[in-house]
Protein backbone atom coordinates (compact mmCIF):
# COMPACT_ATOMS: atom_id res chain seq x y z
CA UNK A 1 0.00 0.00 0.00
CA UNK A 2 1.40 3.25 -0.86
CA UNK A 3 1.07 6.65 0.74
CA UNK A 4 -2.17 7.49 -1.77
CA UNK A 5 -3.72 4.33 0.11
CA UNK A 6 -3.59 2.61 -2.80
CA UNK A 7 -2.48 -1.49 -2.83
CA UNK A 8 -0.62 -3.39 -5.12
CA UNK A 9 -0.59 -7.10 -4.62
CA UNK A 10 1.25 -9.82 -6.37
CA UNK A 11 -0.77 -12.95 -6.73
CA UNK A 12 2.02 -15.83 -7.58
CA UNK A 13 1.00 -19.13 -7.77
CA UNK A 14 3.30 -21.64 -7.46
CA UNK A 15 6.76 -21.64 -5.98
CA UNK A 16 5.36 -22.12 -2.21
CA UNK A 17 6.61 -25.78 -0.46
CA UNK A 18 5.74 -27.13 2.85
CA UNK A 19 8.13 -28.83 5.29
CA UNK A 20 11.13 -26.82 3.65
CA UNK A 21 12.40 -23.36 4.72
CA UNK A 22 12.21 -21.16 1.53
CA UNK A 23 13.79 -17.54 1.14
CA UNK A 24 11.43 -15.10 0.20
CA UNK A 25 11.84 -10.89 -1.44
CA UNK A 26 9.95 -8.14 -2.42
CA UNK A 27 11.42 -5.11 -3.83
CA UNK A 28 9.99 -2.07 -5.60
CA UNK A 29 12.18 0.57 -7.28
CA UNK A 30 9.29 3.15 -8.01
CA UNK A 31 7.87 1.66 -10.87
CA UNK A 32 7.46 -2.20 -10.40
CA UNK A 33 7.43 -4.66 -7.62
CA UNK A 34 9.49 -8.02 -8.07
CA UNK A 35 9.16 -11.04 -5.85
CA UNK A 36 12.01 -13.71 -5.31
CA UNK A 37 12.22 -17.17 -4.06
CA UNK A 38 15.17 -18.41 -3.14
CA UNK A 39 16.76 -15.70 -5.01
CA UNK A 40 15.10 -15.84 -8.38
CA UNK A 41 12.77 -13.38 -9.60
CA UNK A 42 9.23 -15.36 -10.16
CA UNK A 43 6.67 -12.48 -10.52
CA UNK A 44 6.46 -8.61 -10.71
CA UNK A 45 4.13 -5.75 -10.92
CA UNK A 46 3.83 -2.12 -12.15
CA UNK A 47 3.42 -0.15 -9.17
CA UNK A 48 3.57 3.67 -8.49
CA UNK A 49 3.67 6.27 -5.17
CA UNK A 50 5.79 6.43 -2.69
CA UNK A 51 5.93 3.61 0.59
CA UNK A 52 5.88 5.62 3.95
CA UNK A 53 3.18 5.91 6.37
CA UNK A 54 3.56 8.03 9.51
CA UNK A 55 0.86 6.38 12.08
CA UNK A 56 0.60 2.94 10.37
CA UNK A 57 2.69 0.25 11.48
CA UNK A 58 4.39 -2.53 10.06
CA UNK A 59 2.98 -6.18 10.46
CA UNK A 60 4.66 -9.40 9.89
CA UNK A 61 3.04 -12.47 9.22
CA UNK A 62 -0.36 -10.79 9.55
CA UNK A 63 -2.18 -7.74 7.51
CA UNK A 64 -5.26 -6.29 7.50
CA UNK A 65 -6.73 -4.33 4.56
CA UNK A 66 -10.08 -2.39 3.16
CA UNK A 67 -10.23 -4.97 0.42
CA UNK A 68 -13.37 -6.90 1.10
CA UNK A 69 -16.05 -7.10 -1.42
CA UNK A 70 -18.83 -5.57 1.60
CA UNK A 71 -16.22 -3.26 2.88
CA UNK A 72 -15.67 -4.90 5.96
CA UNK A 73 -11.82 -5.10 6.43
CA UNK A 74 -10.34 -8.41 5.69
CA UNK A 75 -6.82 -10.05 6.43
CA UNK A 76 -3.94 -11.81 5.06
CA UNK A 77 -2.46 -14.06 7.34
CA UNK A 78 0.89 -16.75 7.31
CA UNK A 79 0.51 -20.05 8.12
CA UNK A 80 3.63 -20.88 8.33
CA UNK A 81 6.82 -20.56 10.44
CA UNK A 82 8.91 -16.94 10.12
CA UNK A 83 12.30 -16.01 10.24
CA UNK A 84 15.05 -13.58 9.86
CA UNK A 85 13.36 -10.74 8.73
CA UNK A 86 14.70 -7.18 6.98
CA UNK A 87 13.74 -4.06 6.30
CA UNK A 88 15.57 -1.38 3.69
CA UNK A 89 15.11 2.08 2.59
CA UNK A 90 16.31 1.36 -0.91
CA UNK A 91 15.37 -2.06 -3.52
CA UNK A 92 17.79 -5.17 -3.15
CA UNK A 93 19.37 -6.12 -6.11
CA UNK A 94 18.93 -9.48 -7.22
CA UNK A 95 22.80 -10.33 -6.66
CA UNK A 96 22.01 -9.07 -2.64
CA UNK A 97 19.08 -11.15 -2.52
CA UNK A 98 21.00 -13.94 -3.80
CA UNK A 99 23.93 -13.54 -1.38
CA UNK A 100 21.40 -12.98 1.93
CA UNK A 101 19.75 -15.94 0.77
CA UNK A 102 22.90 -17.86 0.89
CA UNK A 103 24.19 -16.49 4.08
CA UNK A 104 22.14 -14.10 6.27
CA UNK A 105 21.86 -10.71 7.26
CA UNK A 106 24.42 -8.19 7.64
CA UNK A 107 24.07 -5.82 10.53
CA UNK A 108 26.23 -3.16 8.21
CA UNK A 109 23.93 -3.32 4.82
CA UNK A 110 23.35 -0.24 2.81
CA UNK A 111 19.57 1.62 4.10
CA UNK A 112 18.91 -1.40 6.25
CA UNK A 113 16.47 -0.37 8.65
CA UNK A 114 15.34 -2.96 10.97
CA UNK A 115 16.79 -7.08 10.86
CA UNK A 116 14.83 -9.21 13.20
CA UNK A 117 16.70 -12.64 13.27
CA UNK A 118 14.22 -14.35 16.06
CA UNK A 119 17.06 -15.44 17.97
CA UNK A 120 16.12 -14.53 21.67
CA UNK A 121 13.47 -17.51 22.14
CA UNK A 122 13.63 -21.03 23.01
CA UNK A 123 12.02 -23.70 20.55
CA UNK A 124 9.01 -25.56 21.58
CA UNK A 125 9.39 -23.57 25.52
CA UNK A 126 8.01 -21.17 27.60
CA UNK A 127 8.70 -18.18 26.35
CA UNK A 128 5.62 -16.14 28.26
CA UNK A 129 8.00 -13.84 29.76
CA UNK A 130 9.23 -12.44 26.08
CA UNK A 131 6.97 -9.37 25.30
CA UNK A 132 8.87 -8.14 21.70
CA UNK A 133 11.36 -9.25 19.12
CA UNK A 134 14.55 -7.54 19.24
CA UNK A 135 15.49 -5.41 16.15
CA UNK A 136 19.17 -5.95 15.66
CA UNK A 137 19.61 -2.15 14.68
CA UNK A 138 18.86 0.59 17.37
CA UNK A 139 15.71 1.64 15.49
CA UNK A 140 12.81 -0.19 17.54
CA UNK A 141 11.97 -3.59 18.70
CA UNK A 142 8.83 -5.66 17.23
CA UNK A 143 6.07 -5.97 19.41
CA UNK A 144 4.36 -9.89 19.69
CA UNK A 145 0.66 -10.22 19.37
CA UNK A 146 -1.77 -13.30 19.77
CA UNK A 147 1.08 -15.59 20.02
CA UNK A 148 0.82 -18.14 23.00
CA UNK A 149 4.64 -18.39 23.57
CA UNK A 150 4.18 -21.53 25.02
CA UNK A 151 4.59 -25.39 23.85
CA UNK A 152 4.99 -26.90 20.09
CA UNK A 153 2.93 -24.66 18.32
CA UNK A 154 2.46 -20.79 18.07
CA UNK A 155 5.66 -20.51 19.59
CA UNK A 156 9.61 -19.87 18.77
CA UNK A 157 10.78 -22.89 16.63
CA UNK A 158 14.08 -24.31 15.22
CA UNK A 159 14.92 -21.98 12.66
CA UNK A 160 17.01 -22.34 9.71
CA UNK A 161 20.91 -22.55 9.54
CA UNK A 162 22.01 -19.59 8.64
CA UNK A 163 25.65 -18.17 7.68
CA UNK A 164 28.89 -18.36 5.94
CA UNK A 165 30.13 -22.12 4.35
CA UNK A 166 33.21 -21.97 7.06
CA UNK A 167 34.25 -25.78 5.36
CA UNK A 168 37.69 -26.48 5.04
CA UNK A 169 38.87 -29.93 3.17
CA UNK A 170 42.50 -31.13 4.52
CA UNK A 171 44.80 -32.74 2.21
CA UNK A 172 48.00 -33.53 3.10
CA UNK A 173 49.66 -30.65 4.62
CA UNK A 174 47.14 -28.18 2.59
CA UNK A 175 44.10 -26.67 3.81
CA UNK A 176 41.44 -25.83 1.22
CA UNK A 177 38.42 -23.72 1.36
CA UNK A 178 35.75 -25.26 -1.01
CA UNK A 179 33.38 -21.91 -1.00
CA UNK A 180 34.51 -19.92 -4.16
CA UNK A 181 32.33 -16.62 -3.59
CA UNK A 182 34.42 -15.23 -0.63
CA UNK A 183 37.52 -13.96 0.80
CA UNK A 184 39.85 -15.64 3.35
CA UNK A 185 42.37 -15.06 5.85
CA UNK A 186 44.34 -17.86 7.55
CA UNK A 187 44.99 -18.29 11.28
CA UNK A 188 47.06 -19.60 13.95
CA UNK A 189 44.80 -21.11 16.22
CA UNK A 190 47.25 -21.31 18.81
CA UNK A 191 48.26 -17.94 18.62
CA UNK A 192 45.07 -16.52 17.61
CA UNK A 193 47.21 -14.49 15.11
CA UNK A 194 46.41 -13.24 11.51
CA UNK A 195 49.24 -15.16 9.40
CA UNK A 196 50.33 -12.10 7.44
CA UNK A 197 50.05 -12.87 3.62
CA UNK A 198 47.92 -15.96 3.51
CA UNK A 199 45.06 -14.50 1.72
CA UNK A 200 44.26 -17.38 -0.58
CA UNK A 201 41.45 -20.37 -0.86
CA UNK A 202 44.34 -22.69 0.08
CA UNK A 203 47.32 -22.84 2.31
CA UNK A 204 49.60 -24.96 2.96
CA UNK A 205 52.38 -23.94 6.26
CA UNK A 206 55.79 -24.56 6.34
CA UNK A 207 55.54 -25.39 10.32
CA UNK A 208 53.72 -27.86 12.51
CA UNK A 209 50.46 -26.12 13.81
CA UNK A 210 47.16 -25.80 14.42
CA UNK A 211 45.24 -23.50 11.42
CA UNK A 212 41.94 -21.64 11.04
CA UNK A 213 40.35 -19.48 8.22
CA UNK A 214 38.29 -16.08 8.45
CA UNK A 215 36.09 -16.76 5.93
CA UNK A 216 34.23 -13.19 4.37
CA UNK A 217 30.89 -13.56 2.33
CA UNK A 218 28.43 -10.94 1.50
CA UNK A 219 29.41 -8.65 4.81
CA UNK A 220 29.36 -11.82 7.08
CA UNK A 221 32.51 -13.26 8.41
CA UNK A 222 32.71 -16.57 10.13
CA UNK A 223 35.55 -18.58 11.55
CA UNK A 224 36.21 -22.50 10.52
CA UNK A 225 37.42 -25.23 12.76
CA UNK A 226 40.69 -25.44 13.71
CA UNK A 227 42.86 -28.21 11.77
CA UNK A 228 45.93 -29.98 13.04
CA UNK A 229 48.90 -30.10 10.67
CA UNK A 230 51.69 -32.16 12.32
CA UNK A 231 53.36 -33.63 9.25
CA UNK A 232 55.78 -31.25 7.78
CA UNK A 233 59.26 -31.70 7.44
CA UNK A 234 59.10 -35.70 7.39
CA UNK A 235 60.57 -36.29 4.47
CA UNK A 236 64.44 -37.07 5.47
CA UNK A 237 63.69 -39.52 8.61
CA UNK A 238 60.85 -41.24 6.72
CA UNK A 239 63.05 -41.95 3.99
CA UNK A 240 64.98 -44.17 5.53
CA UNK A 241 64.51 -44.24 9.38
CA UNK A 242 65.98 -47.24 11.88
CA UNK A 243 63.36 -45.45 14.70
CA UNK A 244 61.20 -48.13 16.26
CA UNK A 245 58.94 -47.79 18.02
CA UNK A 246 56.59 -50.38 20.48
CA UNK A 247 54.05 -51.75 21.82
CA UNK A 248 51.01 -50.11 20.34
CA UNK A 249 48.63 -49.84 21.20
CA UNK A 250 50.40 -49.39 24.77
CA UNK A 251 49.18 -49.29 28.27
CA UNK A 252 51.87 -47.74 31.24
CA UNK A 253 54.75 -47.55 28.90
CA UNK A 254 56.50 -47.71 25.13
CA UNK A 255 59.82 -47.78 23.71
CA UNK A 256 61.57 -45.68 20.51
CA UNK A 257 64.37 -46.99 19.52
CA UNK A 258 66.58 -44.51 17.97
CA UNK A 259 69.03 -44.75 15.01
CA UNK A 260 72.62 -44.86 15.82
CA UNK A 261 73.53 -41.29 15.64
CA UNK A 262 75.99 -38.34 17.91
CA UNK A 263 72.68 -36.06 17.29
CA UNK A 264 70.03 -34.91 19.88
CA UNK A 265 66.69 -36.06 19.12
CA UNK A 266 63.42 -34.41 20.66
CA UNK A 267 60.84 -36.44 21.59
CA UNK A 268 57.17 -35.23 21.97
CA UNK A 269 53.68 -36.18 22.25
CA UNK A 270 50.65 -34.23 21.16
CA UNK A 271 46.85 -35.61 22.08
CA UNK A 272 44.67 -35.44 19.09
CA UNK A 273 43.30 -32.02 19.42
CA UNK A 274 46.93 -31.18 19.12
CA UNK A 275 48.23 -30.14 22.63
CA UNK A 276 51.97 -30.88 23.74
CA UNK A 277 51.63 -33.43 26.53
CA UNK A 278 55.24 -34.79 27.00
CA UNK A 279 58.38 -33.51 25.50
CA UNK A 280 62.35 -34.57 26.17
CA UNK A 281 65.65 -34.15 24.66
CA UNK A 282 67.65 -37.62 24.10
CA UNK A 283 70.59 -38.49 22.25
CA UNK A 284 70.84 -40.91 19.59
CA UNK A 285 71.60 -44.56 19.27
CA UNK A 286 69.30 -44.91 22.95
CA UNK A 287 66.37 -46.94 23.79
CA UNK A 288 63.76 -44.20 25.08
CA UNK A 289 61.26 -45.98 27.66
CA UNK A 290 58.06 -43.72 27.98
CA UNK A 291 55.91 -43.48 31.26
CA UNK A 292 52.40 -42.74 29.93
CA UNK A 293 50.74 -43.83 32.72
CA UNK A 294 49.27 -40.50 33.31
CA UNK A 295 47.68 -40.46 30.16
CA UNK A 296 44.11 -40.92 29.16
CA UNK A 297 43.14 -43.90 26.41
CA UNK A 298 42.85 -42.41 23.33
CA UNK A 299 44.73 -41.76 19.80
CA UNK A 300 48.27 -39.20 20.03
CA UNK A 301 51.04 -38.34 17.97
CA UNK A 302 54.74 -39.66 18.64
CA UNK A 303 57.11 -37.30 16.66
CA UNK A 304 60.79 -37.46 16.65
CA UNK A 305 62.78 -34.44 15.68
CA UNK A 306 66.42 -33.72 14.77
CA UNK A 307 68.44 -31.56 12.19
CA UNK A 308 67.47 -33.93 9.61
CA UNK A 309 64.01 -33.90 9.72
CA UNK A 310 61.06 -35.08 11.81
CA UNK A 311 59.40 -38.62 12.33
CA UNK A 312 55.88 -39.08 13.33
CA UNK A 313 53.67 -42.40 14.39
CA UNK A 314 50.33 -42.72 16.15
CA UNK A 315 50.15 -44.10 19.19
CA UNK A 316 47.06 -45.69 20.63
CA UNK A 317 47.05 -45.66 24.51
CA UNK A 318 44.44 -48.08 26.67
CA UNK A 319 44.45 -47.91 30.02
Amino acid sequence: RNSNNQYFTIDHIGGVQTGVWQHYALTYDGSFMRLFIDGVQVDSLTASGQLGNSTGDIQIGYSEWNGGASGVPDRFELLGQLDEVGLWNRKLETEEIQCIKNTRISESSNGLLAYFNFNQGLPASDNTSLTSIQNSLPTGNANLSGFALNGSSSNFVQGNTYGVNTAIVQSGNSLIIPNINASYQWLNCNTNLLIPGAINQSYTPNVNGNYAALITQCGITDTSDCFIINTVGLDELEKDSEILMYPNPATSTFTIKLPSSAELFQVRIFNRIGELVSSKIVQGNEMIVNDISNLSSGSYTVEVKSENGNWQKKLVVLQ
